[in-house]
Parts: C-alpha cells; sequence; structure tokens
C-alpha cells in the first residue's frame, strides 16, 4: 500500500533508540527525507551510520529538546535544509520511578519539561512551518499508562494523559490549517529499558499476562501506526490516542485462550 509519503520532511525527537529509532528508519525506507535529535551522540552515530549502509536519507543531532532555543534552531534548520517540513513525531520521553511523596521539585518539573512542555513547544515551533505548505501532521507518543497507571510511575502517567489531551486540543485548534494531531499509545514494548529489566530479573511475566496477545511488542509494530498516521491513508483520522498494546487490559482473563496451545 503506497502511503503517499515520498520527498516529505519528518522530524523524529527521542529518534536514536526503541520507538524514535524504527520510525526513523521505516520514515526513510518509504522515501521520506527525515530528521532526528536525541540526548545521546553515541546513540545518534549508530542510528547514522546504519542508516548509511542502507542508503536512507536521514540526518541527526545531539539536543535535549528541553532546551527550547536549541531544539527552534533545529526545527528551522530541518525546514530551511529542505524548504519544507510535514511531520513531527514528538516521541521523547522519560519515566521516573519515584513514588510522588518521594520527589522533589526538581525532579517533577524535569519529567514535565520534557515528556509534556516540550511536546507543546514543538507543536508551537513546527506548526508555522507547515502551514506555508500547505499543512502536515503531528504524532505524540503518549502511554496506556495515561489511563491505567502504575503506582510508582505516577508522575509520567500524569505527563501522559497531559498528552492525549494536547493532542484533542491540537487537533480542534489546527483542523483549519489542514495539520492533523493524533498519538500512540504503546504497552509495553521491547525497548532497551525493558531489556534492561528482564537482564535484572528472571521473572517478567506480568508484563505480558495481562495483554490479549501474551507477549510483548517491537518497535517497529509502534512505527507502522505512526507512518500510518502520518500518511494520506488516516487523511480522516485526527485528535486520536490509538492503543497499540496487544490488547492489554482489554478482558480480564486475557490467558484464557492460551492454555493449552
Amino acid at each position: 500500500m503506497d502511503l503517499g509519503l515520498i520527498g516529505k520532511v519528518a522530524i523524529v525527537t527521542g529518534g536514536s533508540t526503541g520507538i524514535g529509532r524504527a520510525t526513523a528508519l521505516a520514515f526513510a525506507r518509504e522515501g521520506v527525507k527525515v530528521a532526528v535529535c536525541a540526548r545521546s551522540a553515541e546513540n545518534i552515530d549508530a542510528l547514522l551510520r546504519d542508516a548509511r549502509d542502507e542508503g536512507l536519507d536521514i540526518c541527526g543531532e545531539s539536543l535535549d529538546i528541553t532546551d527550547t532555543p536549541r531544539y527552534r534552531a533545529f526545527i528551522g534548520g530541518v525546514a530551511k535544509k529542505h524548504g519544507r517540513l510535514d511531520i513531527l513525531f514528538s516521541n521523547a520521553g522519560r519515566p521516573n520511578n519515584t513514588y510522588m511523596m518521594d520527589m522533589d521539585r526538581q525532579a517533577w518539573d524535569e519529567v514535565i519539561a520534557l515528556n509534556l512542555t516540550a511536546v507543546w513547544e514543538g507543536a508551537k515551533i513546527a506548526v508555522p512551518h507547515m502551514r506555508k505548505t500547505g499543512g502536515g501532521s503531528i504524532v505524540a507518543t503518549s502511554s496506556l499508562a495515561a489511563r491505567i497507571p502504575s503506582t510508582r510511575r505516577g508522575i509520567y502517567a500524569i505527563t501522559k494523559a497531559g498528552v492525549n489531551s494536547m493532542t484533542v486540543m491540537l487537533a480542534s485548534e489546527l483542523v483549519g490549517d489542514n495539520i492533523r494531531v493524533n498519538a500512540v499509545s504503546p504497552g509495553v514494548v521491547m525497548s532497551e529499558m525493558v531489556k534492561e529489566g528482564l537482564r535484572k530479573h528472571t521473572d517478567m511475566d506480568y508484563l505480558t499476562k495481562s495483554a490479549i496477545m501474551q507477549r510483548l511488542g517491537e518497535p517497529e509494530e509502534i512505527a507502522d501506526v505512526v507512518l500510518f498516521l502520518c500518511s494520506d491513508r488516516a487523511s480522516f483520522i485526527t485528535g486520536e490516542v490509538i492503543d497499540v498494546s496487544g490488547g492489554k487490559f482489554r478482558v480480564q482473563d486475557p490467558w484464557v485462550s492460551w492454555e493449552g496451545k
């Protein structure tokens, strides 16, 4: 299926590992000119090496997107280089495993700055560039935790719930500019963080037991949904938060159909 993405220009934040990396590569394989940013210069370099090996059009910069002047310069530079900006995938984020009553103000502010404020600021910076060429698509990474939080990740859940509300409001604000705004809401994905947990703990069945599909997701499976949402095939979809969770928390006994398999 032709997604109509050839020649478009996309920015992916948190684009050097996990979902961001998979999405950047998937965009480029569809003929999109991709610019990624992430904090780790080492991870950016690794992505760019792999992209060169495939002959893909990806550039990248080590960048903390909570540094608004630098983030503004990055987005502006990409738009100037290519003469347009069509897609913003606001994927960068971070967890915090501290109980809210044990957090200090600095830790609280840091998570909100990256997970929520930077999503808003990225849209504010990107939208004027999208307007110049007749529209675009913004997708943010939310989380199933926005609706069903984990006790020790309260601040993470709060920021992702904010992303969900922001998605709806931006979609309503920007519809007249032909800019669609959506979010993906992953369940548990085989990220570097999850892999580290699997190395430390042998019993991680609780991560999959509550999902109908009884497995973890792969970053590429989230990337496929992001590409669809940014494509012309999703022209009537805006203001939506799409679960990509393998059916996590959908029924009380998701393991039943697997018994005896």
